[in-house]
């Protein structure tokens, strides 16, 4: 059951990533604003501190764990579930892309 409440939770995320986007007044998400935390850290050409690598990890994380996020069907809805959460991870991925997280 705790698996299903976090796999739950997870899906709640995605969703709110690309909900915050579509409401953004600039057309930048919360993925633009998590990127730049990675620019300076990510631009330092000498050793990088405890901090660095502390935030580098923790946004990755961030994103692995939103791509990853998947439904644990335990209901006959599995099929409809499954299609909604294609539209989702689709949208994600297309956000991540368009705010230049896969570049």
């Amino acid at each position: 059951e705790n698996a299903i409440q976090q796999a739950d939770l997870l899906l709640h995320y995605k969703k709110a990533f690309c909900q915050v986007h579509l409401q953004s007044q600039n057309g930048h998400g919360l993925f633009s604003i998590l990127v730049s935390m990675l620019a300076e850290p990510l631009g330092k050409s000498g050793r990088r501190s405890d901090e660095d690598h502390m935030a580098i990890e923790l946004v990755l994380h961030l994103f692995c764990n939103l791509l990853r996020a998947k439904p644990l069907f335990t209901s006959g809805a599995a099929r409809q579930l499954q299609i909604d959460h294609e539209q989702v991870h689709d949208e994600l991925v297309h956000l991540m892309q368009q705010e230049l997280v896969l570049d």
